[in-house]
């Protein structure tokens, strides 16, 4: 089997560097030409199943490929609650305790109308594990980067912190290849605009 992960294109939030995990923004300019090298690398790619966040920043990659794409939301970014489209400086201003908490990186602190990064952790592993028991031999997930990090460290098998690990930037194509309760990175490739 071949998983391959697909990070959206860059949005005005990432320009701005807010928080916008579950807010439905749009791709900037050059998100828009790095999403159109995406579509234009993976139309010549074969899948048996594509599956995206609902997002628009995702959607229109899924919606480009096939007619097929299925929606799944538990591939959306990870829910930043109170946090959502402010920048590290406003958060700190206006919720420096929560801000205090949060970056203790306690997997079951749950930020106020949003999640934990367990409960994040929890959903995405529900997907990739029904994806692990599919009949298909190809798929494309097209989604955020938290997503992609979280799902390669699980096939991975690096644990949990080794998540930070992985940059996966704007337009990033991932492959994984997994045979027999064994995965394997193959490319990791960053789309230039």
């Amino acid at each position: 089997m071949e998983l391959v992960f697909v990070r959206h294109g860059e949005t005005t939030a990432n320009l701005e560097n807010r928080y916008c995990g579950h807010l439905d923004i749009e791709l900037s300019e050059n998100g828009m030409i790095q999403t159109k090298k995406l579509i234009d690398k993976l139309e010549n790619e074969k899948f048996d199943k594509i599956y995206s966040s609902p997002l628009k920043r995702t959607r229109i990659i899924g919606n480009a490929l096939s007619d097929e794409t299925e929606f799944d939301e538990r591939i959306r970014e990870f829910n930043f609650g109170c946090f959502e489209g402010m920048t590290y400086k406003q958060i700190q201003s206006k919720y420096p305790e929560i801000w205090s908490e949060w970056v203790k990186q306690n997997k079951d602190y749950i930020i106020m109308d949003g999640e934990s990064m367990n409960m994040f952790d929890d959903r995405v592993h529900s997907f990739l594990l029904d994806c692990l028991k599919s009949e298909y031999e190809r798929i494309l997930v097209v989604t955020h980067g938290g997503v992609i990090r979280s799902m390669m460290a699980k096939l991975l098998e690096l644990g949990e912190k080794s998540k930070w690990h992985f940059n996966i930037k704007n337009a990033v194509y991932v492959k994984i290849s997994f045979s027999e309760d064994y995965a394997a990175m193959d490319e990791f490739i960053q789309i230039n605009s």
